[in-house]
């Protein structure tokens, strides 16, 4: 259910909630929130057609079909509908949130940046701090030999100095 929360945009990487899915938990936001989520979450079946949540049945079986390759009798597509059916449940497609506008507004005026980064120290260097995850799926194995050559082969070619 997590992995299907974060393909809609309901939660995070870490499976924490989104702020689209406390808007969908608002009555008063929760169809925008949802037909947002179907854009989200079925965005390659928007691309081929930007009215998908107006097809039929079997015209959205035809575009999942056609999308994902399935044979006519595979056993992914009827669940894949039902999920799209239950979020359109919820969904409408009239205009966004009042607040949703005001930031939308609020987004399109250009602002100066009025305090510019600093070199931070004696050194010169600005104070920019980056972090990245990096998600590792090790092969089933008991042989430490492996694993160790793993994480030296990762220690080699990330944790290298990066003024080289």
């Amino acid at each position: 259910m997590t992995a299907y929360l974060k393909k809609i945009g309901f939660a995070t990487a870490d499976g924490s909630p989104t702020d689209f899915y406390k808007k969908f938990r608002n009555t008063t936001t929760e169809g925008w929130a949802a037909a947002q989520a179907l854009k989200t979450g079925y965005a390659p079946l928007y691309v081929r057609n930007e009215y998908m949540h107006k097809l039929s049945d079997e015209e959205l079986k035809g575009l999942v079909l056609e999308e994902t390759g399935a044979e006519q009798d595979s056993a992914t597509v009827p669940l894949i509908i039902a999920c799209i059916k239950q979020l359109k449940k919820f969904a409408k497609w009239d205009t966004p949130p009042e607040e949703e506008k005001t930031e939308k507004l609020h987004k399109d005026i250009p602002t100066l940046d009025t305090h510019p980064l600093k070199p931070t120290g004696n050194s010169g260097q600005l104070g920019l701090n980056l972090g990245y995850t990096i998600n590792l799926n090790l092969p089933a194995t008991s042989d430490p030999a492996v694993f160790n050559a793993i994480f030296r082969a990762l220690k080699e070619h990330l944790l290298k100095p990066t003024n080289e």
